[in-house]
């Protein structure tokens, strides 16, 4: 889904909370609905980056293609010093990156939880400890069995891009760098991610190319986005108050 379309549904769910919520609740909508905005904006910033990134512009000659360049200096850090001051100015370039893509998912996902919280309370649940996670959506399942978001959200737990992005991301926030390898054909260069980034000697063997994780997390986020704001209006106009009603 384009990102416009989901802008779109938001301004429109926005004008629907807003028809049915307190000034309060509504400010606090207003605030993770925003948030969700700014993240997704930053994401995509960062999505760019890493896309872009190309290691022959840390490299001694801007001319140098990939096929040149010697898998045994990038992966071992041998070559001239200069040559790893290079390679490791790229690591440092994509490890950044790579970083602020994960904590900006996450985020997005989180506000989301948050403003899912905000229109449909369970008492169990402490507002500073409110995560995407599995013992969320089921919370909201038993309490709110018949309203479309709590189905939008349970089948988020089948997504394997869901489970790698908070892997990987819990890895990175309270772990460890997330590793990459870096390996050349004769006509690319690719930023592998490991298989277990926990796991020691690390290990690249499913090819876990980086700038296709990223594609498939951001596709997967702004379906999530699309089919939560549109489960929200369709619940919302089904029971026309906030907070919805239990059940």
């Amino acid at each position: 889904m384009e990102e416009s379309q989901n802008v779109r549904n938001m301004d429109d769910l926005r004008v629907k909370i807003e028809e049915f919520a307190s000034p309060d609740i509504f400010s606090q909508a207003d605030a993770y609905l925003y948030s969700i905005a700014q993240r997704k904006w930053s994401l995509d910033q960062h999505i760019a980056i890493l896309k872009e990134l190309n290691i022959i512009d840390f490299s001694h000659s801007i001319n140098r293609s990939a096929e040149d360049i010697n898998i045994s200096f990038i992966t071992q850090g041998r070559g001239s010093i200069d040559d790893k001051e290079k390679i490791e100015s790229y690591r440092l370039e994509s490890n950044m990156n790579f970083d602020e893509f994960l904590f900006n998912a996450v985020s997005i996902l989180d506000s989301l939880a948050h403003l899912v919280f905000a229109l449909y309370p369970m008492e169990q649940q402490k507002s500073d400890r409110i995560y995407l996670r599995e013992s969320f959506i089921r919370s909201l399942k038993e309490k709110y069995p018949k309203k479309k978001i709590a189905e939008t959200l349970e089948q988020l737990l089948t997504k394997d891009w869901y489970e790698q992005l908070n892997y990987y991301r819990d890895v990175a926030t309270h772990e460890r760098v997330i590793e990459t390898q870096i390996v050349t054909t004769k006509s690319a260069i690719n930023i592998l991610l490991p298989d277990n980034p926990r796991s020691t000697p690390l290990t690249y063997n499913d090819e876990r190319k980086l700038t296709l994780f990223i594609e498939n997390v951001n596709k997967g986020i702004d379906l999530l986005l699309t089919n939560a704001f549109n489960s929200i209006k369709d619940d919302l106009d089904n029971f026309r108050r906030i907070p919805l009603p239990i059940g």
